[in-house]
């Protein structure tokens, strides 16, 4: 299934994913958000913003905080 990666803050996306990536379950695509959320955190410090996980659909199905 393909996974698409959002950095949100307060509902408002700061970056879409377009593109996503394919990964079997949701489970598997968690640790790809830890590391987009670990480069945030080096490259910005984008403490207070989230990683949200969202299906093909459209439904989110993770939620993974930033902060350091």
């Amino acid at each position: 299934m393909r996974y698409l990666f959002q950095i949100v803050r307060n509902d408002s996306i700061f970056n879409k994913d377009e593109g996503g990536q394919i990964f079997s379950t949701v489970e598997d695509a968690k640790p790809h958000a830890l590391i987009i959320a670990r480069q945030l955190i080096e490259d910005a410090g984008r403490d207070g913003h989230v990683v949200t996980i969202m299906d093909q659909i459209g439904t989110e199905v993770a939620r993974l905080p930033i902060a350091p």
